[in-house]
């Protein structure tokens, strides 16, 4: 059998194995993180690019949700302080991002020292 009737006769089967596998994964998946992985593993796109979506991946579904809970838990202790009342958003923001730096910081030295990345 040449090669080109190969590929036509492997064509159906793998494009719908494909298309299995994508719909299994959207289900299980946050479609962003689904997003993100493709930036990662697109060897076209420029590494700045990439690191601006990992960020924005990082604010969106880490920072933004982390701020909104602890703002909700904390927004009555703080709004007794008469000198942060208008900043209370701000500096839990602020708290969030430290969280999440501290995170992705010991999750990456961990994944570094493992024997994951050569």
């Amino acid at each position: 059998v040449s090669e080109e009737k190969e590929r036509e006769f492997i064509k159906p089967p793998v494009v719908a194995m494909n298309k299995l596998v994508k719909n299994a994964m959207e289900v299980f998946m946050h479609n962003p993180l689904m997003d993100l992985l493709s930036y990662l593993m697109d060897g076209a796109m420029e590494f700045g690019v990439k690191i601006k979506k990992f960020a924005m991946y990082i604010h969106e579904n880490f920072i933004k949700p982390l701020s909104d809970a602890l703002f909700d838990a904390l927004a009555g202790d703080f709004a007794c302080i008469d000198w942060i009342k208008d900043k209370v958003a701000r500096v839990i923001e602020m708290m969030s991002s430290m969280v999440t730096d501290e995170v992705v910081s010991k999750s990456v030295t961990t994944i570094g020292d493992s024997d994951m990345v050569d």
